[in-house]
């Protein structure tokens, strides 16, 4: 039982750290859904559908 609650908590520590992101001050961040273009996230904390969006590029805006 004790490995079973093991597996659980470190799957959903897992899906946790694939839901949230974090942009950085000056930096942009490309989102693709599937392997399309979805949106580009300004600055700030955003939330991501796990396994199905991904990060495709980050860009610094500094100059």
């Amino acid at each position: 039982m004790l490995a079973y609650i093991t597996f659980f908590i470190i799957f959903l520590g897992f899906i946790i750290y694939h839901l949230i992101l974090i942009v950085p001050m000056r930096s942009v961040g490309v989102i693709e859904r599937l392997g399309k273009f979805r949106a580009v996230l300004e600055p700030g904390l955003h939330f991501l559908i796990p396994f199905v969006d991904r990060v495709a590029y980050k860009h610094e805006t500094r100059e």
